[in-house]
């Protein structure tokens, strides 16, 4: 039974239940268990606030499956990305007291940090761009991920270029977050998990939480993690200002009390509340490439809980195969937190999440929540075409080239496995595909863009143009072997990249690497002969790939590692652990 499915079936206890949220507790207990038996589950707790009172935390399944120690409200998990409303937190606090200015350049907290730029654009990089997803700067840098403490990004981007103008589009980036950190630690003279530890998880009373590069192996709270239902190895991090937060969903709850509360708990002020109010205000209305995407200061600003019609401010996180989601709604003083130890509970942690503040909204608003119905406008300011001739051509789509083709009259959505889907116009100008979503297109900048139309329309797919690719175009296929810092991929991770020209375009890709945002081709579009960036908008697009010859032999620098071309990659031993 799915998860949409069981929320639907109503509960037969609902109208004799007294207790607060009895009947919210019951349901989701049954959704729970039913989903993890679906997946073949490992452990998960979760946490349900209402105003200032915990009114449900539990955990399901295992924390350690092989010892059969329970999930229990106490478990330690890796929130991952959770983490950046800390740092933006810490950011705030700071620039309340008047010791950093959000909108000044970042050079004025780190004077030796910069990052070279192919764009006009004289706008800086600041705090607030960083914390907006806005900086530019790429997600990841993968030299000295698992290796070097958080300081050492300064230097490392040195020679490193932005992906996109500062306030551009939105461009997740855990980078520019660890260099938010570091900025927090210039300017309070203190070492960042130092800082968050004192000025937030002790004041709010977040006691078994901590912030660090690596999980704390020996602390009996600490939940082992699973990939496949297997026992897995976690990885040390980097980039802990963007992902090092270690928590449990007790604390959690503490710090979403004081999130409701308006910045204090237990009568301890953490930050004024209008500082607090500025972080869950939209930041971006004015950039029109995010389309009806919203965020504030870290908190992301467009989910919807279908039948409520206020404020909704969530994060989610991803890390060592440790999933987490918190979403609250401040005006109805909800919010609900949910933590899992494996890989596959990406997608499942959300739906929990999602579907327990439903019912507890429901409950507390003593109304059915109505089914939520889709916007029937284009997005303001934004005219969408009806004639798709222009649009006809081929689209990076989610990491995959697709296509728009015109035959016999009729427009065609094509995927990578040639299949073809027929796009029926709609009255209000839109297209779609059977059973399918709503798809807009829109030329916003030069782009041509399809967008899709959920709950909010988001970015679909960026037309990419094939360009007429130069004499050594060839010469740069092939695959590269990385000849320097085995230890900074994740250990599922290949060392080995391969080049090749597919439908007219110049692509590249990790081998026989699972994990999605990697495995997937990524367009590479021509700057020079030698120097390429990823095609495309969002994320790890805009990203630069640099091939250079040096003694006749071909390499290719990524996200700071140097990979060298081997002439028959197929006979080469590709154990990660093994110098080329």
């Amino acid at each position: 039974m799915s998860l949409n499915n069981m929320a639907s079936t109503k509960s037969n206890s609902a109208n004799v239940n007294s207790a607060p949220y009895k009947a919210v507790k019951e349901k989701m207990t049954e959704i729970i268990k039913q989903e993890m038996e679906n997946l073949n589950a490992v452990g998960l707790s979760i946490a349900l606030v209402d105003d200032q009172q915990i009114v449900w935390e539990r955990g399901f399944g295992y924390q350690d499956r092989e010892k059969k120690l329970p999930a229990t409200e106490n478990t330690i998990y890796q929130v991952g990305s959770i983490t950046k409303l800390f740092t933006v937190l810490a950011a705030m606090q700071l620039a309340a007291q008047g010791n950093l200015d959000i909108d000044q350049p970042l050079q004025k907290y780190l004077p030796d940090f910069s990052i070279q730029s192919r764009f006009a654009s004289n706008q800086p990089i600041t705090a607030r761009t960083i914390m907006t997803h806005h900086s530019g700067i790429p997600s990841d840098h993968l030299n000295g991920y698992m290796s070097k403490p958080y300081s050492s990004l300064v230097k490392e981007l040195q020679n490193e270029y932005v992906a996109f103008p500062p306030n551009y589009i939105h461009s997740y980036s855990n980078v520019a977050f660890t260099l938010l950190g570091h900025t927090i630690a210039t300017v309070s003279e203190k070492e960042y998990p130092d800082y968050i530890q004192d000025e937030l998880l002790r004041p709010i009373g977040m006691l078994h939480s901590f912030i660090a590069d690596f999980p704390s192996v020996e602390n009996p709270l600490m939940s082992k993690i699973y990939l496949n239902g297997k026992e897995d190895k976690p990885i040390s991090e980097r980039d802990i200002p963007a992902g090092g937060l270690y928590a449990n969903v007790k604390d959690m709850a503490r710090f979403m009390q004081m999130i409701i509360a308006g910045g204090s708990i237990n009568g301890q002020r953490i930050i004024n509340s209008e500082t607090l109010v500025e972080t869950m205000r939209p930041q971006n209305e004015n950039i029109p490439l995010d389309l009806d995407f919203r965020i504030g200061l870290g908190w992301f600003l467009s989910e919807v809980v279908p039948g409520y019609n206020g404020k909704v401010v969530e994060h989610a996180g991803n890390y060592n195969h440790f999933n987490s989601e918190l979403i609250i709604l401040p005006e109805a003083k909800l919010g609900v937190v949910v933590l899992g130890n494996y890989e596959e509970s990406v997608a499942q942690v959300r739906q929990i999440a999602k579907k327990t503040l439903e019912l507890a909204w429901e409950e507390k608003s003593k109304r059915k929540i109505p089914i939520y119905q889709d916007s029937k406008t284009a997005p303001p300011n934004i005219p969408s075409s009806t004639d798709l001739h222009n649009y006809v051509g081929y689209y990076s789509i989610m990491g995959e080239i697709g296509q728009i083709v015109h035959e016999k009259d009729r427009f065609f959505l094509k995927t990578k496995d040639d299949n073809a889907f027929y796009l029926d116009k709609n009255d209000d100008g839109s297209y779609s595909i059977k059973d399918g979503p709503k798809f807009f297109f829109h030329t916003i900048d030069g782009w041509d863009l399809i967008v899709m139309q959920s709950f909010v329309r988001i970015l679909f797919a960026t037309k990419i143009t094939p360009l007429p690719l130069s004499a050594g175009s060839d010469s740069l296929c092939g695959a590269y072997k990385i000849i320097v810092n085995h230890i900074d991929l994740p250990s599922d991770m290949d060392d080995t990249i391969i080049a090749k020209i597919k439908d007219g375009f110049l692509t590249m890709a990790y081998k026989d690497y699972e994990h999605p945002d990697y495995n997937k081709p990524k367009v590479l579009r021509a700057v020079s002969d030698m120097e390429w960036v990823i095609d495309g908008l969002g994320r790890d697009r805009g990203n630069t790939i640099i091939f250079k010859m040096v003694n006749g032999e071909q390499y290719l620098a990524y996200s700071g590692l140097q990979y060298k071309k081997i002439e028959n990659f197929e006979s080469v031993e590709l154990d990660i652990n093994k110098s080329s």
